[in-house]
């Protein structure tokens, strides 16, 4: 049975990373790094570009923006190091070089994302598309 759910797990968010790549591609690299890794929204929009070792594959989480602020992350080692898929550093390299900021992941006007906005305007629109 699990077997079975983590099937339809993956399906669907393969569904979800399809449509943000049409619908909302300036989102894509944070819907597969929300995808590929454990981390919590919070945690990937206070992601800066030097948090992410491209030779290592992997992305260090040190901090989370959260309720308008930057806060040290949730867990329990609140500093942790994450490894990623070859696919997503294929994806975060471009997207790189059309950021001019600090951060991974900005909204429209170049600020860090807000995690109630991001949900309400993007995130349900893509549940509510998948597969489209």
């Amino acid at each position: 049975m699990r077997i079975i759910l983590a099937e339809a797990v993956e399906d669907e968010l393969r569904k979800i990373e399809a449509t943000a790549l049409k619908i909302y591609p300036e989102y894509y690299p944070l819907i597969l790094t929300r995808a590929g890794t454990s981390m919590r929204n919070g945690e990937a929009f206070a992601l800066r570009w030097e948090d992410i070792d491209y030779i290592e594959g992997s992305i260090h989480i040190e901090r989370q923006f959260t309720r308008g602020n930057l806060v040290k992350p949730k867990s329990k080692n609140s500093i942790r190091k994450v490894d990623v898929t070859p696919q997503l550093l294929e994806t975060l390299m471009p997207h790189e070089q059309t950021q001019p900021s600090e951060w991974v992941f900005t909204n429209g006007g170049g600020n860090l994302i807000d995690n109630d906005n991001f949900r309400k305007r993007i995130w349900y629109a893509l549940l509510e598309k998948p597969g489209d």
